[in-house]
C-alpha cells in the first residue's frame, strides 16, 4: 500500500516547525512521488527534481535549492535530528532525507536505483 498525500504531509508536519513556502512544497512532492515509484532515484534526483518543477515552469535547481533550504530549516528548528541522531546519521544531504522520510513511510520497502 502506498501511503497517500495526506500520510507524507502529517509526517511533515510532525517533524518540522513551520511548514510554509514552495521548498516543503517540493519536499512533500519529492517523497510522495518516491513512494510511488517505490524505489528512489539516487543518481537521477535532478530529474525527479525537473519533473517536479515542469508544472510551476521552474528548474530543478530552483527545486533543489527549495527543498534543500526547507530540508536546512527541518535539520534545524524541526524534530527530524532527533530521528537522525538515534540511527546514527550527522550530516544529511536532502536526498538523504527524502529517502528517509519515503522509505519511513513505506515501511522500509524503498529501493536504491
Amino acid at each position: 500500500m502506498v501511503p497517500d498525500q495526506e500520510n507524507v504531509g502529517s509526517l511533515l508536519d510532525k517533524i518540522a516547525e513551520y511548514r510554509t513556502g514552495v521548498g516543503m512544497k517540493y519536499l512533500e512532492e519529492a517523497v510522495r512521488r518516491v513512494l510511488e515509484k517505490g524505489e528512489f532515484p539516487a543518481k537521477g534526483l535532478m530529474q525527479l527534481y525537473g519533473e517536479i518543477g515542469a508544472p510551476d515552469g521552474v528548474s530543478d535547481r530552483t527545486v533543489s535549492r527549495a527543498i534543500a533550504k526547507s530540508v536546512k530549516q527541518i535539520l534545524e528548528y524541526g524534530k527530524l535530528q532527533v530521528l537522525l541522531n538515534r540511527i546514527g546519521m550527522n550530516d544529511v544531504t536532502p536526498g538523504d532525507v527524502i529517502f528517509l522520510l519515503a522509505n519511513y513511510l513505506a515501511g522500509g520497502t524503498i529501493k536504491l536505483r
